[in-house]
């Protein structure tokens, strides 16, 4: 396959990243720290219901991310392979992101929720999965190189923090100024513009990859998976259910692929609590809004810097699992100090020193951390991919990304319902002011939580298995074998 050995263009490097880091996850990322606090503070809606419309909605994402997986290794779409995809949903997506927040005043809360459930609940379910999981699969395609590997997904967590950055330091001020003093309108105004950016994002992207897809004459350059035989007097429909199973034992096979996907689901899960619970510490347990956005935006700053520095830890640790294990350890320990001097110092002490003190110095070290923490994780899926295709002879690349897909709607559905079960654990009420147990425990539910989860991953990856030695003799051996060999470019699908 064309560019497999060779360095990958920076400006297509750069739109891929800024498509599956920021074009796919804006709204994820407008979700994970405000829908939480919009359907609480601004719409209403109590604790326990707005927590099952997440949690519901995205469990039944799950099911879809699943299937698109599936469909991705099955289908070969003439505009490509994984752009296809991105043809078909690029403008739902960007239509129906403002459609979650349509001001509704003067109707009813049964109205509203229901409202919610069907514009939320589609918006995953349907569009957004079209577009994440193909857009993730493109980069298995482009290059098997660590190095560029990890450069691409550095460059995607820069962008995946420069949405979080937007978001943290844009989209609230945004809410204040296009509502005008209306929340309800504000939020639809602002996430309007978001969805605007978020699509073109992903229309440079579908126009780049084309080139990595499709051959001159239109072609595709990624061969179609051979189907399975059938057995005597089996349906299509019973084919396709034991074809399928047979992937998933091949999936269950490739232990470094089962170890790094339980891991994503676990990074996600803590990453969507951490990032719901942030705006309640800071209104609550500081008592700091509107040092907020200004700490948001350094902090994602950081994150930004410590995506950028994923291919130096790998040089520094000379292995891309040693260098993520010991990221996380050292996210845990920065954490733990953080929460550690916050409850030593007691809020109105903790609220000063944040205010670019000491423990702001802290907050600010932990970042980094965490956006290297997360690029990790990312880049390694590609290479169990490649992995598994060593080891069982067929390369899964949609229905590891699809798995993956689904690790991530199911970490923000837990995330999401456990935030707001946390903060009704807590006895949080909204828009009054916190008793200091209701404080302390927002306190450990934004830092704590999130640390327990770490903790468990940095256990996990012990048993990963993959080192980067042993995955460059089995990238040598597939090339060897002819998996990697171009498609005949008068070949059609």
């Amino acid at each position: 396959m064309e560019n497999k050995r060779g360095l990958i263009p920076f400006k297509d490097k750069a739109i891929w990243a800024a498509c599956d880091g920021m074009g796919t996850l804006l709204a994820w990322n407008i979700f994970a720290s405000y829908l939480s606090y919009y359907f609480t503070d601004v719409v209403g809606i109590a604790l326990n219901v707005a927590g099952n419309i997440i949690l519901i909605s995205r469990s039944v994402d799950t099911v879809t991310d699943f299937l698109i997986g599936v469909a991705i290794d099955r289908i070969n779409w003439k505009s490509g392979k994984y752009r296809g995809w991105l043809k078909i949903a690029i403008i739902p997506m960007t239509v129906q992101l403002p459609l979650i927040f349509a001001p509704l005043e003067g109707t009813s809360m049964t109205f509203r929720i229901i409202w919610t459930i069907i514009f939320f609940g589609t918006y995953g379910c349907i569009w957004n999965t079209m577009v994440c999981a193909p857009t993730h699969s493109q980069l298995v395609n482009m290059t098997t190189s660590i190095e560029e590997r990890s450069s691409a997904i550095g460059l995607r967590e820069v962008f995946y923090n420069i949405g979080m950055f937007l978001v943290s330091a844009a989209f609230l001020p945004l809410v204040n100024a296009l509502g005008n003093g209306n929340e309800n309108r504000g939020f639809f105004f602002a996430s309007m513009v978001f969805a605007i950016i978020a699509g073109v994002i992903m229309l440079m992207s579908y126009i780049t990859q084309k080139k990595y897809e499709l051959n001159p004459d239109g072609s595709s350059k990624i061969p179609a998976s051979k189907p399975a035989k059938k057995k005597a007097g089996e349906n299509g429909l019973m084919s396709g259910i034991k074809d399928l199973g047979r992937e998933l034992v091949l999936v269950v096979k490739n232990r470094p692929a089962v170890i790094i996907l339980v891991s994503v689901l676990l990074a996600n899960t803590l990453m969507t609590i951490k990032s719901a619970m942030l705006i309640y510490s800071f209104e609550y347990y500081f008592e700091m809004q509107d040092f907020y956005a200004v700490a948001m935006g350094v902090f994602t700053v950081a994150t930004i810097i410590g995506a950028l520095l994923i291919k130096y830890f790998i040089r520094l640790f000379r292995d891309s699992n040693r260098a993520f294990k010991g990221v996380m350890a050292l996210s845990i320990i920065f954490n733990v100090a953080f929460f550690i001097m916050c409850r030593a110092m007691g809020p109105e002490a903790a609220a000063e020193s944040l205010y670019f003190g000491p423990l702001f110095f802290v907050f600010i070290i932990s970042a980094v951390f965490q956006g290297a923490h997360y690029g990790f994780a990312n880049l390694m899926v590609p290479s169990v991919i490649d992995y598994g295709a060593w080891k069982n002879g067929k390369f899964q690349t949609g229905l590891i990304y699809g798995i993956y897909a689904l690790d991530v709607s199911l970490g923000a559905a837990i995330g999401g319902k456990l935030n707001l079960s946390f903060l009704d654990a807590v006895n949080y009420v909204p828009n009054v002011t916190q008793t200091p147990e209701v404080q302390n425990g927002i306190l450990f539910v934004t830092i704590m939580v999130p640390v327990i989860m770490t903790a468990a991953q940095l256990v996990l990856q012990f048993f990963f298995g993959l080192n980067d030695k042993k995955y460059q003799q089995c990238i040598d051996e597939l090339e060897k074998s002819g998996l990697y060999a171009e498609k005949p470019k008068d070949e059609q699908y």
